[in-house]
């Protein structure tokens, strides 16, 4: 409240007050007062509610990003991890081929890729 309402306030409050004798005029004051208090405390306290519900939902969203984050983490650690699963197979494959290859064997089609026959046979041909 502004200095203007509160002397307005006053004012209206002597207005009031002039007509009572001086047990009712103080009886009056106190009423007022009580009511004031009463008026505050339970400002105080809402305020108090309210700081504390927008606390527990920070303390909420935080926690959901942190989550969100770990979350996203562990599907980017999978992701990499399955990647390079897939390049030790296909260098073990690669390897295998060449071995094949060198000692003149049946060379495996390498998984993934295009084979024109479905049975590997040793006129199979592949440049290596």
């Amino acid at each position: 409240t502004s200095d203007h309402e509160r002397v307005s306030e006053r004012e209206a409050r002597e207005a009031q007050l002039a007509g009572l004798t001086h047990k009712q005029r103080l009886r009056a004051k106190h009423r007022i007062a009580k009511q004031q208090h009463a008026m505050r405390a339970h400002a105080k306290k809402a305020m108090a509610a309210e700081r504390r519900m927008l606390a527990k939902q920070h303390a909420l969203e935080q926690k959901q990003a942190e989550q969100r984050k770990a979350m996203e983490h562990a599907e980017h650690l999978a992701a990499k991890q399955a990647a390079h699963a897939r390049e030790l197979v296909l260098k073990k494959q690669d390897h295998e081929r060449k071995e094949a290859l060198r000692h003149g064997g049946v060379v495996a089609p390498r998984v993934g890729a295009s084979t024109s026959t479905s049975t590997g046979t040793s006129s199979s041909s592949s440049g290596g």
